[in-house]
């Protein structure tokens, strides 16, 4: 590959990137929070509040935003409940939970309102980011890959979703992509980089605790690694070694945030 083709793979990424950053910084978000002002709002700059989107401006971002006033704790009221934050994938804490939700680290660092604004468009970028990633590795098309990462990103079941199934899609992207250049890598250091890199792409993923998205992404993804495993003929000890080692990641860090919050996670199974 030549130098110039090898910085036109930067490109779409960058812009993605560089947008985000914009976006952020000028604190503009798409939230129908508005919807709660009685009157005109002064702070709408296009749009109409969707009164049908209550779970997002009733609940789940003024939620995220409390939890920045009381200092991100582990537990928070919610209704007449104490409940454990770490299971609802819209509220930051301090745990280490927060490693593995980048798309409202936002919070940790930025006022209030701009993280509400990174929480709203990182799903997007995680999204457009992780399909990217995938489509290039497997047909090393650049046009194809921003071409189909945009058509899957920008759909209307995401948009309706406000933009959170993005978050899964992207990162079970990342995971399959990484899995798939780290068994064809030639450096022993690479795929073990990779491999880690797609264990913690899967844990954000699974994270989002919606298994409705989880699984049946999973479910494609894991069919076009093994797909492509097949194809390419790679030797069954680099593959064992590279996908055990990410698998065992995967599951160890899994294991250990169920551990940490079983008795939440028991009185979710009691009350089915």
């Amino acid at each position: 590959m030549s130098l110039v083709s090898r910085h036109r793979i930067w490109i779409f990424p960058l812009l993605v990137v560089l947008t985000f950053l914009l976006l952020v910084a000028a604190d503009v978000n798409g939230s129908s929070v508005g919807a709660l002002v009685s009157g005109p709002d002064s702070n709408l700059i296009a749009g109409t509040p969707q009164v049908v989107r209550a779970d997002e401006y009733v609940n789940a971002s003024p939620l995220a935003v409390n939890q920045v006033r009381l200092g991100f704790p582990g537990y928070t009221y919610i209704g007449l409940t104490n409940m454990d934050a770490a299971l609802s994938a819209n509220l930051p804490t301090s745990d280490l939970t927060a490693v593995f939700r980048p798309q409202i680290a936002g919070y940790h660092f930025l006022s209030p309102s701009r993280g509400l604004a990174w929480q709203w468009w990182f799903p997007l970028v995680a999204g457009l980011l992780g399909m990217y990633w995938l489509v290039y590795v497997l047909t090393r098309k650049l046009t194809f890959a921003v071409v189909l990462a945009c058509v899957g990103v920008f759909s209307p079941y995401i948009a309706w979703w406000s933009m959170w199934p993005a978050t899964a899609l992207g990162f079970l992207s990342a995971a399959a992509a990484g899995l798939i250049v780290a068994v064809a890598a030639d450096r022993t250091w690479v795929r073990y980089v990779l491999a880690v890199v797609a264990a913690y792409a899967g844990v954000v993923a699974v994270l989002t605790l919606y298994p409705p998205w989880v699984l049946s992404l999973s479910m494609v993804f894991g069919a076009v690694v093994v797909g492509v495993l097949v194809d390419q003929r790679v030797p069954w000890q680099r593959v064992a070694a590279v996908v055990g080692s990410s698998t065992a990641i995967f599951s160890f860090t899994l294991l250990a945030w169920q551990s940490a919050h079983s008795t939440a996670i028991t009185a979710i199974r009691n009350t089915i």
